[in-house]
């Protein structure tokens, strides 16, 4: 027995000899045991075993000859790995689309793959598990994992946007300042920029003199 390796393209699964003996004028071969022959030399590219007879065509004073001996010739498969790309979204997001590199295809292969991950959507990092068949036509698959990263929301920070309180209408009422995130931090200034003043974290409102301020995160 004799063995390739799968390829794109068909490749020849004998070697023609260099030479015949004395009294032969050809060689016919033969892939199905013997019912047909041809000229021309077998090929194979699918991944499998392939049985060749190999038959010497005598001239007038010789009788034709098959070799007692078949030729068995093993295509294997070829190796091939799914890698999960890793992924990043923002909290509170959907999921993007996983995808996957796959390394080995050859020519226009393809093989076919799902995806599932880890539970959760808080904070953190998620293993995305590519599966499917391990044996695919001409291919022997392997599956590597990936990671989804949830991070926390990003914004751009307001630090030049103003806000004006409302219901507010004179400087003993306090305004508010509302729409705040509970995962942010925040801070705020009363004078223009100068000076920062932490808001507890948590804080989705915040009750302040009247007046004119700037955020940021």
């Amino acid at each position: 027995n004799t063995g390739h390796a799968c390829t794109s393209q068909p490749q020849e699964l004998v070697n023609v000899p260099k030479e015949l003996p004395d009294g032969y004028t050809k060689v016919k071969y033969s892939v199905d045991n013997g019912t047909t022959w041809t000229d021309e030399v077998p090929t194979g590219k699918n991944a499998g075993t392939y049985t060749v007879k190999v038959k010497y065509v005598g001239d007038d004073n010789h009788a034709d000859f098959v070799l007692s001996d078949d030729i068995g010739v093993t295509i294997e498969k070829k190796a091939v790995t799914v890698t999960a790309d890793d992924k990043e979204k923002e909290l509170n997001e959907d999921d993007p689309a996983f995808t996957a590199t796959v390394d080995g295809l050859v020519g226009n292969d393809t093989v076919t793959y799902t995806f599932s991950r880890a539970t959760g959507d808080t904070l953190g990092e998620y293993t995305i598990t590519p599966a499917g068949e391990v044996e695919q036509g001409n291919y022997t698959v392997t599956y590597a994992e990936g990671k989804l990263t949830i991070s926390k929301i990003s914004r751009q920070a307001p630090s030049e946007d103003s806000i004006t309180t409302s219901n507010a209408t004179d400087e003993d009422e306090n305004g508010k300042i509302s729409g705040l995130l509970e995962t942010e931090k925040y801070e705020i200034s009363s004078d223009d920029g100068e000076n920062w003043e932490d808001v507890t974290d948590g804080t989705t409102e915040i009750d302040v003199k009247p007046g004119t301020y700037k955020i940021r995160y």
